[in-house]
């Protein structure tokens, strides 16, 4: 299967993995800087923030990116005080002005001390580290030091996955078309997969881990699960995986493969619709709790469409190759209807 799943894996990586498909993410907000230590900053912004509905993540990070223009010369001339009255008010969730502050003078103080915040992070690199969780957790005692950043730094001496922080520095440390990069001094092998509830799930299907919490742990092991296919780049993949088509006209035209639609609105009705669009292609309706539609409500939010309406995700291929077999579905997980082989309503 090993060598299956690789193939499914580059195919994605070729047909998916293009700066196109990017938008809605934060990470767009990052196209725009071409100096290296302007792009850290807005990539520290952008990634603490990047939780909720992504519109409203892309339309916050935004705001406060705005604020600061050319973020190096922004921190670098804002006293504490200005950063608190540069963000009064602001709020993203569960982040006030005030952590965002926090955070901001953290990174200024780490800038100030180690010349960037990636000769910072490499403050904490050892060659002999097997990835980066050890400068994870010192990188981030570092940015913790001016108070208080509640919910936007996340901490790895906690044994949290560290899912923002790990899209940080994928951002950062790979580069491809997606990937903007600029970090030198950060080895792509030691990178740790951002992990989330979609990606444990995509992965537990693959049968790449069987743990079902999404923790440090649970991160370290998938990763090295992907290292079995890209020893040096393990998490290459993870755009291509997590996207699954989650553009916001639900438009499916330019993506390979067929259509996977799924939550309480796979109806028949829905199938015939889809059917009409899409003649060329194999439409799988699955019901919302299988696994890997779970959380329909947060990708119709995802793709501006409401619950009722939201029809057109795009699971990777060797998804459906996996779900196809009862073997290969986690135990005490709803049993799919749908496989390659015998999908129950496959239109």
């Amino acid at each position: 299967m090993s060598a299956t799943v690789r193939q499914r894996l580059e195919e994605l990586y070729r047909t998916t993995n293009r700066r196109e498909y990017v938008r809605p993410d934060p990470l767009e907000l990052l196209y725009c800087y071409n100096d290296v230590r302007d792009r850290e900053i807005a990539a520290l912004v952008a990634s603490s923030l990047a939780y909720g509905r992504v519109a409203l993540i892309v339309r916050n990070a935004g705001s406060v990116l705005d604020r600061m223009g050319a973020p190096t010369r922004f921190l670098r001339r804002a006293s504490k005080d200005r950063l608190r009255r540069s963000f009064d008010g602001f709020r993203h969730r569960f982040a006030t002005g005030a952590h965002l502050s926090a955070l901001l003078l953290g990174a200024k103080r780490a800038i100030k001390r180690h010349g960037s915040l990636e000769a910072c992070f490499a403050a904490g690199l050892d060659r002999h580290d097997e990835n980066v969780l050890p400068a994870l957790a010192s990188f981030t005692r570092e940015l913790r030091a001016e108070g208080a950043c509640g919910h936007l730094l996340p901490s790895p001496d906690a044994g949290s996955a560290c899912k923002r922080l790990n899209l940080f520095l994928r951002w950062m440390v790979r580069h491809d078309e997606v990937d903007p990069g600029g970090w030198e001094t950060v080895r792509p092998d030691k990178l740790i997969v951002p992990l989330d509830v979609h990606m444990q799930r995509i992965c537990r299907a693959l049968g790449l881990t069987t743990r079902k919490s999404n923790n440090a742990r649970t991160a370290v092991e998938i990763t090295a699960a992907f290292k079995r296919f890209a020893p040096d780049d393990p998490v290459k993949y993870d755009f291509a995986l997590t996207r699954l088509a989650l553009r916001k006209d639900g438009d499916l035209d330019g993506l390979p493969g067929d259509i996977l639609a799924g939550g309480p609105c796979a109806c028949d009705e829905v199938g015939e619709a889809l059917r009409r669009c899409y003649a060329d292609r194999k439409l799988f309706l699955v019901p919302e709790h299988n696994g890997l539609m779970t959380n329909s409500r947060y990708q119709a939010s995802l793709m501006g469409l409401t619950p009722v309406n939201m029809v057109p995700l795009h699971p990777p291929p060797f998804c459906l190759d996996a779900v196809s077999s009862q073997a290969a579905w986690p135990p005490g997980a709803c049993a799919p209807t749908l496989g390659l082989n015998r999908p129950s309503r496959c239109y």
